[in-house]
């Protein structure tokens, strides 16, 4: 499974903007790359607490490894 970063938008983005973003996730994937998932998981907790959104998962460089090896953040 490739490597990516979950981006959640508030508000509609135009595709372009989707687009924009996937391109930097790329960089941001192989920098994130050698770091513990897990370090990242305890915060979790509270992204159920949000408000309705739009989720995707932007694709990084190919890479292979963990399916657990995802980011999240919010826009």
């Amino acid at each position: 499974m490739a490597w990516g970063i979950e981006a959640t938008a508030f508000h509609p983005l135009a595709e372009e903007v989707w687009e924009g973003m996937a391109a930097g996730v790329r960089s941001l994937v192989g920098f994130l790359a050698g770091r513990e998932p897990e370090d990242y998981r305890r915060y979790g907790h509270w992204w159920s607490r949000l408000p309705d959104a739009t989720v995707r998962v932007l694709p990084g460089a190919g890479r292979s490894g963990n399916p657990g090896n995802e980011c999240s953040t919010a826009l």
